[in-house]
């Protein structure tokens, strides 16, 4: 299974603070994207985050896109959401 994580963020302490929850082969998988550039050009707005994303999902054929929030803390470093998706693969 091929998953790819979005997660687009405007402070950096909080995405910081967020990744440190992950466990490393998820953070692998993982696009932080940073929205603190108030300039049209550089800063993508959430949805073009997730557009971002998708685009990534696309290059590594992926199964997945997970779109994540700067806020999420995980208790089990990510494993029990890979599970989730694991579980829920071939499935409509």
């Amino acid at each position: 299974m091929k998953y790819v994580i979005v997660l687009p963020y405007a402070y950096g302490p909080y995405v910081t603070e967020c990744l440190e929850t992950l466990d490393i082969n998820i953070i692998e998988n993982c696009v932080a994207i940073d929205n603190t550039d108030t300039s049209p050009h550089e800063n993508f707005g959430v949805a073009g985050t997730w557009n971002l994303g998708i685009d990534r999902l696309r290059e590594v054929d992926g199964d997945w896109l997970v779109v994540m929030s700067a806020a999420m803390r995980f208790r089990d470093g990510g494993q029990s959401m890979i599970d989730w998706l694991e579980q829920r693969q071939g499935q409509d």
